[in-house]
């Protein structure tokens, strides 16, 4: 049993020094490498590898376990040496060398090329290794001096570790406007190669004798870590530069490409910046200093550039015209942009969509002007009005064009994305972005703001005139200046003189009107003042008196009237409220005279409202009508009341008492003659058919009325609508549709209410309209009396249909 164990752990033991037996004599006949290198280095630059190795003929370098360079010779004396670029994500790095190429653990050779990863899982083991840690790249500079004469040297060194060169941009006390250090542009630039072995770099820059005197700022930058500025390439006007052929000429190109011109020292610096070392996740660096040419000088102010816009009102109608204008210098033209209240999707100015529009204005003598006509069709409320001016270089700097409409197209997702989903403001901070926020711009602005409105004209009240004084008459409307406004004055006997007067704007916020008219040929009595434009109207009542009354009953801000809230009639008059002075058993002359004037105010009221008087005879004809009927009834009803008795006297005997028959005659007189009032008055006055025929009738009316006698666009559209619904309502009545007392429940219902609150009205005006009024701030309401007073009958009336 003993001699058994013993021989199974020879056998194992023979099995492990067979295993392990080519390691060993790998190693032994193995050989040894020792790196001489840094204890540190810069990313990005070049790493000398060297060593000493103890034998063999070549030796690879991998840089953790990726091969970074093979078959490199070993000298005699055992030496080698290799240069590689270290562009590596991490900080700490592991340099391993292979004798005469990797070998697995059974000694045979292993090939792994240049940028492959050495097999982990054939027990490849490295003749030696040291470690490395990686900084990041650095830039130091220093001049030669601080002053420097014309036709002088001046020289910039340095060092800068992890690139291969750096660029110097030197600009002119005067940016673009001046002369540079090499007697051009203003702005120069130099790209200057770095040292492979110490890293530094050095510049001699001659300066021209035409070159301005003040202080120049040199800047020095360095690409970083990925060789490149800013996010990898330059962008001009938010574009990929076209990459230039020589890392060389990266800034060199971007000096040039014109985005520079026309800018001061402080305006180069800062888009130079934003290009490189300002851009967003970039990693370059840079270095700036300072020397004066010549003798120092006061800040460079460039040419004057300004822009003054003004427009004459901030409020207008639709149908009239918007005029903007200014002065500007500094630019051959400018882009006025309208922006709609609803942005995009609105409507513009003109009438059409998209709810933006750019115009491009000459500038004639540093002044222009632009005149925007107004659509009916355009948006109401605040319009955005953004005035522009590129600037000296005649480009938008965001988008390096003249051309905004097209440039802002292009940039900013196209016609379709502006114009259905872009709001007021998002339009506004988008034009900005494209111009004067843009990095370095010297573009110009200006905001307006303008609200349109419909067209309205409103005349102040007028207090009694003395006759042979003048009547002042007074307005406000947001027409535009020049609009011509005609003013007339008439009661039933007199017209006075007509005026026609034109459109003041003393201030941006209110257009007004004034006229004078004489009054010695006037009577006294209530006049109609009203202005109109052709498209606005209003009226008010002035009374002409031959003497001013000495007391005044103060009435609070409500009115009882006929017509819609810009048309009332008031049937109180403050002016014929005196203190009696007559003995009320007497007549004296003035009060006849009274009398006279208020039955002719009456006259001239009918006239002049021809609604009414058709009103008044529908009433008047239904009441006779009525009455008629009544009488009928009531002899009818008399006649047998009296057979009754006759009749009843013979049955009876020994009579009635004559006092008592002629007393239970009257009451039953009395009794039956309401009875049959009311009955008459709920089947044939007031039956369904009835009402049918007064909706029928004021619907038809209301339409000739609308179309020939009181067309107003911001009316006809709801009375015209009415009409037809009352219309429709009789005809079905008339047919017995039950529906047609619903329309006709609701043609009532939507006169029940009226509202004007400046040129705003809201109602479904009908011709029969008895309405009263009152105010509430400066909103006028409306109840139409008459219109509750059908749709309580209307329902009423609805089981006539079994509804």
């Amino acid at each position: 049993m003993q001699r058994n164990v013993i021989l199974i752990l020879l056998l194992y033991a023979v099995i492990l020094c067979y295993i392990f037996s080519p390691v060993v004599i790998a190693n032994a006949k193995g050989y040894e490498v020792t790196f001489v290198l840094p204890d540190t280095s810069v990313i990005g630059s070049d790493l000398l590898i060297k060593g000493t190795a103890t034998g063999g003929d070549t030796v690879d370098i991998a840089i953790g376990n990726l091969m970074a360079a093979v078959d490199i010779p070993i000298d005699e004396n055992g030496r080698f040496t290799k240069k590689i670029t270290l562009d590596v994500d991490t900080m700490v790095i592991v340099i391993k060398a292979y004798v005469n190429g990797p070998k697995d653990r059974d000694g045979n050779p292993v090939e792994v090329k240049i940028g492959e990863i050495i097999p982990e899982d054939l027990g490849i083991l490295d003749n030696g290794n040291t470690q490395v840690i990686l900084t990041e790249p650095t830039l130091s500079i220093e001049q030669s001096t601080n002053f420097v004469a014309r036709n002088g040297t001046y020289s910039i060194t340095g060092i800068a570790p992890g690139s291969d060169c750096v660029d110097i941009v030197i600009v002119g006390p005067k940016g673009s406007y001046g002369v540079g250090t090499d007697g051009g542009y203003g702005i120069t630039a130099y790209c200057v190669p770095i040292s492979k072995t110490d890293y530094t770099f050095s510049k001699a820059i001659n300066i021209d004798k035409n070159a301005d005197e003040g202080r120049y700022i040199a800047l020095m930058l360095s690409p970083g870590l990925d060789q490149e500025y800013g996010y990898g390439c330059f962008f001009v006007y938010d574009k990929p530069m076209v990459e230039s052929e020589k890392k060389e000429d990266r800034i060199a190109d971007l000096i040039t490409s014109g985005i520079f011109d026309f800018k001061t020292q402080p305006e180069a610096l800062d888009l130079l910046t934003s290009k490189t070392i300002n851009a967003t996740s970039g990693d370059d660096l840079s270095q700036s200093t300072s020397f004066i040419v010549g003798n120092e000088t006061e800040a460079f102010v460039p040419p004057k550039t300004s822009l003054d816009v003004e427009q004459l009102a901030n409020i207008t109608a639709k149908g009239d015209n918007y005029h903007v204008s200014g002065t500007c210098y500094g630019s051959d033209f400018v882009s006025i942009v309208t922006i709609s209240p609803k942005g995009g999707p609105g409507t513009a100015t003109g009438g059409v969509t998209p709810g933006f529009n750019i115009s491009t204005v000459l500038i004639k003598n540093h002044s222009f002007s632009k005149i925007f006509p107004l659509d009916m069709c355009a948006d109401l409320g605040e319009y955005e009005i953004l005035v522009l001016s590129p600037g000296r270089n005649g480009v938008y700097d965001g988008i390096g064009t003249g051309d905004l409409k097209k440039g802002i197209l292009n940039a900013y997702g196209g016609y379709e994305s502006l114009a259905n989903y872009k709001t007021q403001n998002e339009l506004v901070v988008i034009i900005r972005d494209a111009t004067i926020d843009a990095a370095g711009s010297d573009d110009l602005i200006q905001v307006l703001r303008v609200t349109i409105e419909s067209p309205y004209i409103l005349l102040e009240d007028i207090e009694d005139v003395l006759i042979g004084s003048l009547l002042k008459i007074n307005g406000k409307t947001n027409r535009e200046q020049g609009t011509k406004i005609r003013i007339t004055s008439r009661s039933d006997n007199v017209d006075l003189p007509m005026a026609i007067e034109e459109v003041e704007w003393p201030t941006p916020d209110e257009g007004v009107f004034t006229a004078t008219i004489e009054t010695s040929e006037a009577v006294v009595g209530t006049y109609v003042v009203e202005a109109e434009d052709g498209v606005s109207y209003d009226r008010v009542d002035v009374n002409i008196v031959e003497t001013l009354p000495t007391v005044m009953l103060t009435l609070p801000n409500m009115s009882f009237g006929i017509g819609i809230a810009d048309r009332a009639y008031p049937l109180l008059n403050h002016s014929l409220i005196e203190t009696p002075t007559q003995s009320p058993t007497s007549t004296s002359p003035l009060g006849i005279e009274k009398m006279n004037e208020s039955i002719s105010e009456l006259i001239v009221f009918l006239k002049k409202d021809i609604r009414w008087v058709i009103s008044v005879t529908i009433a008047i004809f239904i009441l006779i009508i009525g009455f008629a009927n009544i009488r009928r009834e009531y002899k009818k009803k008399k006649k047998e009341h009296q057979e009754r008795l006759i009749n009843k006297n013979s049955v009876i005997q020994g009579g009635t008492p004559e006092h008592e028959e002629a007393k239970m005659f009257l009451y039953e007189k009395i009794k039956r003659i309401l009875k049959g009032f009311v009955v008459y008055m709920k089947n044939y006055v007031l039956s369904l058919r009835i009402l049918s025929w007064v909706m029928l009738i004021l619907s038809i009316m209301a339409i000739i009325d609308y179309i020939f006698v009181f067309f107003e666009l911001h009316y006809v559209h709801l009375g015209v609508l009415v009409s037809a619904l009352g219309i429709t309502a009789s005809i079905l009545i008339f047919e017995k549709k039950r529906v047609g007392v619903i329309l006709a429940l609701i043609w009532s219902a939507l006169q029940f209410l009226s509202l004007q609150i400046d040129s705003f009205g809201f109602n479904f005006i009908q011709f029969l309209d008895f309405r009263f009024y009152f105010s509430i701030g400066d909103a006028d309401f409306g109840i139409n009396l008459f219109a509750i007073v059908l749709f309580c009958l209307f329902f009423i009336k609805r089981h006539e249909l079994d509804i």
